[in-house]
């Protein structure tokens, strides 16, 4: 998991889908996008408009991808994003092809705080739990990619 502000983002651009990710991200007025999936190349490579209450620990949810790179750029608001490593988590639920997605439990091994234009880069590994509140419940804005591995 990498934690960083959005004007450094073009250092992880590790491919060719990434490097077009960034250069999206420089262009793109997200602030008239509505909430849900945007497509930006083909099937594969799209973006998600989230917006939420932070919420408390107690009432966050692991999580995991299989082919997709996760990167939560945050636009309004601050968020904790709590990670782990998948080969230290349980599987709870199967993992679902169309959601491209597993539901986790496990210990943490720490946290981040993902403040406004900064981002959190979320590899499959990176099992994560996002959306959990700073100090207190807010309401956030966030741009989710999905950038396929």
């Amino acid at each position: 998991m990498v934690i960083d502000k959005i004007e450094n983002f073009n250092m992880y651009c590790t491919n060719e889908v990434m490097k077009k990710a960034c250069e999206f991200m420089k262009t793109h007025d997200f602030s008239k996008d509505s909430t849900g999936v945007h497509k930006i190349e083909g099937e594969d490579f799209f973006y998600v408009i989230a917006e939420y209450d932070t919420k408390n620990l107690e009432d966050g949810f692991w999580e995991s991808h299989k082919k997709y790179i996760d990167v939560h750029y945050m636009k309004k608001g601050d968020e904790k994003i709590y990670y782990g490593n998948f080969d230290d988590m349980k599987i709870l639920k199967d993992y679902d092809e169309t959601g491209d997605c597993y539901i986790l439990d496990g210990e943490s091994q720490g946290e981040v705080i993902v403040k406004e234009e900064s981002f959190a880069l979320c590899y499959p590994q990176d099992v994560h739990m996002p959306g959990i509140k700073v100090n207190n419940n807010i309401s956030i804005r966030k741009v989710i990619f999905k950038i396929p591995m």
